[in-house]
């Protein structure tokens, strides 16, 4: 088993884990994600389950097959960004965003209608920040965050000696 590789997939994964740890630990504080923060979740699961498959089938893939697998993490990574860099934009009103989390509800004739109207909705809205710290909200932080993850892999793999 390649050491190395194996290295760079426990990164990968144990950084997409400290990232959902902390945002859960958040909600015990009542900052609770949006849409889009579900969203930037779901990228954090797609990379332990690709990285956590390189791991785990290490000595029965082939080498183009890693390489493929690579592809779809650095892809997740850059989906990632997009995704965070998109809701920073948001935040800062630089782009206009509709969806359930920033529509009124409309006409309600009867209290059932209300009552499901209000279920459909988004708790939070996507283009407020809970909370900013330097002047940063916690979209921006995972911009980050994910900028360095990603950076601190290519080392990783660069240090490992396969090109991509």
């Amino acid at each position: 088993m390649d050491k190395n590789y194996n290295s760079y997939s426990y990164f990968i994964i144990i950084s997409s884990i400290a990232a959902l740890g902390f945002a859960y630990i958040l909600e015990l504080f009542d900052i609770y994600p949006c849409r889009l923060c579900m969203y930037q979740r779901y990228i954090y699961y797609g990379l332990i389950f690709f990285s956590l498959s390189i791991v785990l089938a290490n000595r029965n893939l082939s080498d183009k097959f890693k390489v493929f697998l690579e592809w779809i993490v650095y892809c997740l990574f850059m989906g990632g960004i997009g995704l965070g860099v998109f809701q920073v934009l948001i935040e800062k009103q630089l782009i206009k965003y509709e969806s359930s989390c920033t529509t009124t509800i409309g006409d309600i004739s009867s209290p059932q209608e209300l009552f499901s109207s209000i279920q459909s909705k988004d708790l939070v809205a996507c283009d407020v920040p809970q909370i900013e710290i330097f002047n940063l909200s916690l979209a921006g932080w995972n911009v980050l965050y994910m900028l360095f993850a990603l950076c601190l892999s290519l080392v990783i793999m660069y240090k490992r000696g396969k090109s991509l």
